[in-house]
């Protein structure tokens, strides 16, 4: 799926019973590089609703399961793609369903888990802010809260791609 001149495919889906693997291979037009940075100063490209300023408000919107399959835990990573290319890379999208909650085969074919990907963000961090910030905050039971002042600060958002990229699972 191409929206914006950047392309989200899913590869591939797996699961050992245990955990299910979704495989994605991101394409942004030539000049945006997805290679890892050696440190932050150019900025991450991430999923906007994957971003560390919309972690901090709330959690993302990401991945949804059918009625009837309780989650449980699961978890994003980038993953090296082998092309070569700068403007390409693959992600991992890795869940953990509980089988005891769940009402049916978390990985039969009922179950089926939506994915939902807004936006391409490049999102860079003023660390010397956020270490101040730090020393201020009061680190309570919940964590750390900041305003949204205060994220608006912290994280600064250039918008790539405003789009959703939509898929649909079932293993």
């Amino acid at each position: 799926i191409t929206h914006d001149g950047w392309t989200i495919e899913l590869l591939s889906a797996i699961e050992d019973e245990v955990s299910g693997y979704m495989l994605f291979r991101v394409t942004a037009p030539e000049g945006y590089p997805l290679e890892p940075e050696k440190d932050d100063r150019e900025g991450n490209v991430i999923f906007g609703n994957f971003s560390r300023m919309h972690f901090q408000t709330a959690r993302p919107d990401l991945l949804k399961a059918s009625d009837g399959v309780s989650l449980g835990s699961w978890g994003f990573q980038w993953a090296e793609d082998g092309d070569g290319k700068a403007n390409t890379r693959n992600f991992v999208l890795h869940l953990a369903p509980s089988k005891a909650a769940s009402s049916v085969d978390p990985f039969g074919p009922e179950a089926k888990y939506s994915i939902y990907i807004s936006d391409i963000v490049r999102e860079t961090m003023d660390e010397k802010y956020y270490k101040q910030l730090m020393l201020t905050k009061d680190n309570g039971q919940d964590g750390v809260r900041f305003t949204e002042e205060e994220l608006n600060k912290i994280y600064r958002q250039e918008l790539l791609a405003e789009s959703t990229w939509e898929f649909t699972v079932t293993f």
